[in-house]
């Protein structure tokens, strides 16, 4: 597990100069600066022009690269970008909007120059009377053209805005094109996606993180790209074929249950991340999970990854259990959407004993606006219960 593993590999293989067909293959680009360092690395072999076309080999994958359930207008935002074969800087852009114009104008938006898309505002200006039934609302139309709506209140400074890429493919062919016209490379072909892998002479590649750090990330930062990614690779490296959501569901469900012993019955596993609502796993099949964790820590390695109480990650700052004697003492995963608050890891009581422990709450309201002041019933159920567990 310790090994350096291809996960959000990127890599760069040519053939040979006589055909005409020149493959890039690039998996889970992760950062566009390592697109520049491989593409400059093709500069410095001597590569000064392309004939042909190129080819994005995103085959590891298949079908759609949002899962079932997830919820349709948060699709746009970062935190729901699609996790998919061609992934550069997390799928997620950001310009800014200026709404310091006259009451009824459009405000004005400012895209940063190195992001391949189009961004429109028709979003207009309105007095303070009219502000609070305001709305800003974003529509996507093809290869990444997007449209800011609704209306706002006079801002005299510009503010910041992001969004999640809805064409990964269209995205990536043009940060690729405008790098190679960077370092000098002369191409005027097509940008192709096959159906079936490509296989050439490797050039360049580069290799993300090793596995246990990206899972570190991933479990301290709740990272969904990274979750999403890994749900998918799992079942794309076990069988070797392109892997659907729905194909990655069954891959890990029969796995955990050959080699775990966790058995998912009635369950609903529609993605790795948990931003969908179609997902229904019982409290007791994830404790069994914990159980499972807590009996193989010495190969799997993983109470390290989890975020600690008062410490660090999502639960650092979580007010229930970020105070003595709790903080330090809990390690938890934090499930969060809308209405629902979970929590899943482990404790160590007034004992020193190590308990594991699950907590599910879905519906809960704070109303039409998440507020932390409206947390506070949920904050008192939680001290109390893990303080009582605790002292147990």
């Amino acid at each position: 597990m310790h090994r350096k593993a291809p996960v959000f590999n990127t890599s760069v293989s040519l053939i040979p100069e006589k055909f005409r067909q020149i493959p890039i293959i690039l998996l889970f680009l992760s950062f566009n600066g390592s697109i520049h360092l491989l593409i400059s690395k093709l500069k410095q072999q001597n590569i000064k022009k392309i004939e042909g076309d190129l080819i994005l080999d995103t085959s590891v994958f298949a079908s759609h690269d949002k899962a079932s359930g997830w919820i349709w207008n948060d699709l746009t935002m970062c935190f729901s970008a699609p996790p998919a074969a061609i992934n550069i800087d997390r799928n997620c852009f950001y310009v800014t909007l200026n709404a310091d114009q006259n009451i009824g104008d459009f405000a004005k938006v400012n895209i940063p120059s190195a992001y391949p898309v189009q961004v429109f505002s028709s979003a207009y200006i309105v007095d303070k009377k009219e502000a609070p039934f305001c709305q800003l609302d974003v529509v996507v139309h093809d290869n990444n053209r997007y449209q800011i709506k609704g209306c706002m209140a006079r801002q005299s400074q510009p503010f910041g805005l992001s969004f999640s890429v809805q064409d990964p493919s269209n995205y990536g062919a043009n940060i690729i094109k405008a790098h190679l016209n960077k370092v000098g490379i002369e191409f005027t072909g097509q940008i192709k996606e096959p159906l079936h892998s490509q296989a050439g002479k490797l050039l360049a590649e580069h290799y993300s993180e090793p596995l246990p750090v990206l899972l570190k990330k991933m479990m301290k930062k709740s990272d969904n790209q990274i979750a999403d990614a890994l749900f998918r690779t799992v079942a794309n490296k076990q069988h070797n074929r392109p892997a659907s959501f729905q194909f990655g569901s069954y891959v890990i469900r029969q796995f955990l249950k050959s080699k775990a012993n966790i058995h998912f019955k009635n369950s609903v596993v529609a993605d790795g991340s948990g931003l969908s609502r179609h997902n229904q796993i019982s409290a007791l099949t994830m404790l069994e999970t914990l159980e499972y964790i807590a009996k193989n820590e010495e190969s799997l390695n993983l109470f390290e990854t989890f975020p600690i109480a008062g410490v660090d990650g999502t639960i650092s700052g979580r007010g229930s259990i970020a105070v003595e004697p709790l903080a330090k003492n809990i390690i938890a995963k934090t499930g969060s959407l809308k209405g629902v608050y979970n929590l899943a890891g482990f404790m160590k009581n007034a004992r020193g004993e190590r308990i594991a422990f699950v907590q599910f709450i879905n519906g809960y309201s704070t109303g039409e606006l998440e507020s932390k002041t409206k947390r506070a019933p949920l904050n008192t159920f939680e001290n109390n219960f893990y303080m009582a567990l605790f002292n147990e």
